[in-house]
């Protein structure tokens, strides 16, 4: 959209946003525990760990159960523990037909991976 300042621009954005429900506490906390964040949920998202903020990014993602999801290196940084956890995390997020697009420099990911 293109106008002056002022020119209500936002506005069918700020109706769209108004008109989708918004996830509830109970959902979010849900969302936290699938993604083994139970614990951690009272904690402020800069105090978690890299990989714990990994996992509430996933969650945060997954709550409204989206038919796609984009990820993009959501492993990078990641101790081999950690991306584990998070590969897990996505394929248990696939499962009920969430399609995920995933961006990796590491081809040996690709073969545990379902393609369609």
């Amino acid at each position: 959209m293109i106008g002056p300042n002022g020119a209500g621009k936002t506005s069918p954005i700020r109706y769209a946003c108004a008109v989708l429900q918004k996830p509830t506490r109970a959902q979010a906390e849900t969302a936290g525990t699938q993604v083994g964040l139970g614990p951690m949920l009272a904690h402020p998202a800069t105090f978690l760990p890299g990989g714990e903020r990994q996992k509430l990014a996933i969650a945060r993602a997954i709550i409204t159960a989206p038919a796609l999801l984009f990820l993009g290196e959501p492993c990078a940084s990641l101790d081999g523990r950690a991306t584990r956890e998070i590969e897990e995390i996505l394929q248990h997020a696939a499962a009920p037909g969430t399609c995920l697009i995933m961006s990796t420099h590491d081809m040996g990911k690709r073969a545990g991976w379902p393609m369609t």
